[in-house]
């Protein structure tokens, strides 16, 4: 979970002191802030606004999709080996709904980036009718070529639904360049945002699909306050049909406009960078006498998961490791770890001091 910057805190505190007097919020205020977060989620993605929908969760998300996907006929769905659960169980009920195998691509323990590219993009056929993935695995950070895997799906007339929570944010991710079906995040991770608030892009072929809820400010007339029961049975345009029950959210929609605003300031690709830079560091470091603990398998900079010796408790290394006020996290096999805007490589060398006292 990614900590608050302190301009989000504020606009989140700013948020809270205007409830206290619930006249200052007019009518308008329903709308200018979910519009300014959709216009500044789709310049992150480089994606329409109008395709922009606010949820309260990545599970929220995976279920407005999966309820508008059709098989086609198609009898294989793909995902990811300890794909996030999430997405997975999601997944796996439409697949049974729709009597679908679901087909786990895992090329193996310790495998790199390059050999799950190349065992997704072989499991990718006619017969597909759906690809969940993440861009960048949530337990041990492998980054996944995208682009590569998008364009295998449109070849095929695959669906590819890709979890960004792990990655947009930190990683440059452009639909122009890696057109997808569906893009769903989170947004307490690396959109740097509070919990219990999303974002998703959806391709314009779910525009005139059935929405989770039937809520009123989804509606074409939701503006017009006096004649709201004018009930209207047409929605906003584009994927607007889809956006959570109370939308305004005031307080999250505030905070996460702030947070988007400060990642367009530093840009993806400067976050990335710094990331990698303390992530190349302490490879270097434990290059000499714990070279196991971290190999160049194509991980991201911003997330990647060590390899501890086999017998070593994971649990009780980072037990170890918190005495010494470095907060990792367990997932699996792996130590993941996960650098930040605000650590730098005198962290890397703290990190690298104890695992090798240890290990």
């Amino acid at each position: 979970m990614s900590p608050l910057l302190k301009s989000v805190e504020e606009a989140g505190i700013v948020s809270m002191q205007q409830k206290r007097n619930p006249v200052t919020i007019g009518r308008d205020d329903f709308f200018t802030g979910t519009d300014a977060l959709k216009t500044s989620f789709g310049k992150l993605i480089q994606g329409d606004a109008a395709q922009c929908v606010i949820i309260p969760s990545s599970s929220y998300g995976f279920a407005t999709v999966f309820q508008n996907l059709k098989s086609n006929g198609r009898k294989k769905a793909l995902t990811i080996a300890d794909e996030f659960p999430s997405g997975y169980l999601t997944l796996a009920h439409w697949c049974n709904t729709h009597k679908v195998e679901l087909t786990i691509v895992d090329p193996g323990p310790g495998a790199a980036s390059r050999d799950w590219n190349e065992r997704l993009l072989d499991a990718i056929d006619q017969n597909t009718s759906v690809l969940l993935m993440s861009a960048v695995h949530w337990m041990h950070g492998i980054q996944y070529d995208v682009e590569a895997i998008s364009a295998r799906c449109r070849e095929t007339g695959c669906r590819l639904i890709v979890d960004g929570t792990q990655s947009v944010g930190a990683l440059p991710f452009d639909l122009g360049k890696t057109p997808v079906d569906a893009l769903v995040c989170a947004g307490y991770k690396w959109l740097l945002g509070p919990y219990g608030i999303g974002m998703m892009w959806l391709d314009p072929s779910f525009n005139d699909g059935l929405p989770l809820e039937f809520n009123w400010i989804n509606r074409s007339n939701s503006r017009d306050f006096a004649r709201l029961t004018n009930y209207s049975l047409d929605y906003t345009p584009g994927a607007g049909r889809y956006n959570m029950g109370e939308t305004s959210s005031f307080i999250h929609v505030a905070m996460l406009q702030a947070a988007l605003e400060q990642i367009h300031t530093w840009t993806p690709v400067a976050i990335q960078s710094h990331t990698l830079e303390i992530r190349n560091h302490l490879r270097l470091l434990l290059s000499e006498t714990r070279p196991a603990l971290l190999t160049d398998k194509g991980y991201s900079g911003h997330l990647f998961g060590l390899t501890l010796p086999i017998g070593t408790d994971a649990e009780q290394m980072a037990a170890r490791l918190a005495k010494e006020r470095i907060s990792v996290s367990v997932r699996g096999n792996f130590i993941r770890v996960s650098p930040h805007v605000y650590n730098d490589q005198q962290d890397a060398e703290k990190l690298s001091a104890v695992l090798i006292r240890y290990l």
